[in-house]
């Protein structure tokens, strides 16, 4: 089974490369996805977390330089790619049935990174005006939403479980 995705992995990571190259006029940016891809394999073989790490960040800068420069010089494409690199690690990590102790760390930086990079692509006066809005909205709900702990966890109310006699 491990085998199976070990040589499953690299094939579509090879796949992406070669339709990269192919069908996108593509020079020196892609140097990091080759870089990340040759960690890539390196991991597929020693399944050493140290290798892991560097593969799934350069690849996912790599990915993020190449689709940069189809995008005209937009900057957003690699720090998605970055976020999406960190979050491959976590995400390749536990595929092959590692339980490492604080093995979630990549998605903190992973997750700041996609919201920023997503953000900005899409940032414009709509935008501008929903975050703030909904900021408002989520604490104004957290607010008025009152203590739910007491009364939820089993606690009984004045008069007994079933509420005052009368």
């Amino acid at each position: 089974m491990r085998s199976r995705v070990v040589a499953g992995s690299v094939l579509v990571v090879v796949g992406i490369i070669t339709l990269a190259v192919t069908r996108l006029t593509i020079g020196g940016e892609i140097v990091p996805l080759i870089i990340g891809s040759a960690f890539m394999v390196w991991f597929a073989f020693t399944q050493s977390y140290g290798l892991l790490i560097p593969a799934c960040i350069l690849t996912g800068i790599g990915l993020g330089v190449v689709m940069e420069s189809v995008y005209a010089g937009r900057n957003e494409p690699v720090v998605i790619g970055l976020g999406l690199g960190f979050i491959a690690i976590y995400a390749i990590d536990r595929l092959m049935g590692a339980a490492r102790q604080g093995g979630w760390w990549p998605l903190i930086p992973g997750g700041i990174l996609l919201v920023v990079g997503w953000q900005n692509l899409f940032y414009s006066q709509t935008l501008r005006l929903l975050w703030p809005v909904a900021l408002v909205l989520i604490g104004l709900v957290l607010v008025f939403q009152g203590p739910r702990g007491a009364s939820q966890a089993g606690g009984t109310r004045p008069g007994g479980p079933t509420g005052p006699e009368t």
